[in-house]
């Protein structure tokens, strides 16, 4: 997550945190060749894939421009990132480069058609209104000075 939130400050961009169940850690968002070796290490275990592994999510966010992603597994460790943008298990986030929550979906809402409408109508939207917000800001505390 440190890496991420460097990143996205560093370049002025936003990027994605999917949230993401203990039990699903090793592989959500790994890509086919992890995922085929799980199932084969735990023939006997069902592996429920989750957003970033369903095509049209990964997409969605390649066609906005959300090239930073991070995954924040559920354990005692990252409980303060949890607690910090109060996020539970199978949550994407978008955050701004200054660590602003701009969206987030969790649990039934984290569907596909339901993202793909807001990356293909909203999304450029919210960051220009977020970009003209953090102008204004900065313009606003120059001339206070």
């Amino acid at each position: 997550m440190a890496d991420a939130e460097r990143s996205a400050q560093a370049s002025a961009k936003v990027f994605a945190v999917y949230f993401c169940a203990e039990d699903k850690a090793a592989y959500a968002g790994e890509g086919a060749a992890v995922q085929a070796q799980y199932k084969k290490e735990h023939p006997n275990k069902d592996m429920e894939l989750t957003a970033f592994d369903r095509g049209a999510v990964p997409m969605e966010l390649m066609k906005a421009g959300i090239q930073i992603y991070a995954k924040v597994v559920n354990t005692s460790a990252n409980a303060g990132i949890f607690k910090k943008y109060s996020a539970a298990p199978n949550s994407l986030f978008l955050i701004a480069p200054n660590g602003e929550k701009l969206n987030s979906w969790s649990g039934g809402m984290l569907n596909e058609m339901d993202l793909k409408k807001y990356f293909s109508i909203e999304f450029k939207s919210a960051f220009e209104a977020w970009n003209k917000r953090q102008k204004t800001g900065t313009q606003q505390a120059s001339s206070a000075k």
